[in-house]
């Protein structure tokens, strides 16, 4: 009886009579690498790299893979990545295109020095609380004023 094993996350899983299958083929599959290595003795040695997960793709099924190939279709293993570097432009954010107004195309200088320093006073008057910062044991409050006279 083919058993299917357990998945989390993106794993590619084949059952037991699948794996079979593919030693006729002579085909050994490491799923902790993504690889498949064709050996047989006609034809060179054929290694198949697999994409990692979290990549965009087109999957079929084991079930539909196997309807199409008996139909007489052929089965290739093939991966393509596009090797162009991708490179991002600032204007290529949405929310840059929707305000060009607030996002310059370049700064037009460093801000002027300003003669009234910036505060923001929030209740005018009020000073902050003055509250003790936190509990000392009193072997350790007793170094601590020690040490504070010495300074003194």
């Amino acid at each position: 009886a083919d058993k299917k094993p357990g998945a989390s996350g993106r794993v590619f899983a084949i059952t037991e009579g699948q794996a079979v299958n593919t030693s006729e083929h002579h085909a050994t599959i490491d799923c902790r690498s993504y690889q498949v290595m064709f050996s047989d003795i006609r034809a060179p040695k054929f290694i198949y790299h697999g994409s990692l997960p979290g990549k965009s793709m087109q999957i079929i099924s084991a079930l539909q893979a196997r309807t199409l190939l008996s139909h007489g279709c052929e089965g290739f293993l093939a991966t393509i990545h596009d090797t162009t570097p991708e490179v991002l432009s600032i204007h290529d954010q949405p929310i840059v295109s929707e305000f060009p107004d607030v996002f310059l195309d370049e700064l037009p200088g460093i801000p002027p020095v300003r003669e009234i320093g910036f505060n923001i006073e929030l209740i005018p008057g009020v000073e902050p609380i003055s509250k003790a910062p936190y509990r000392m044991a009193p072997v350790e409050l007793k170094e601590l004023k020690d040490q504070l006279q010495e300074l003194l």
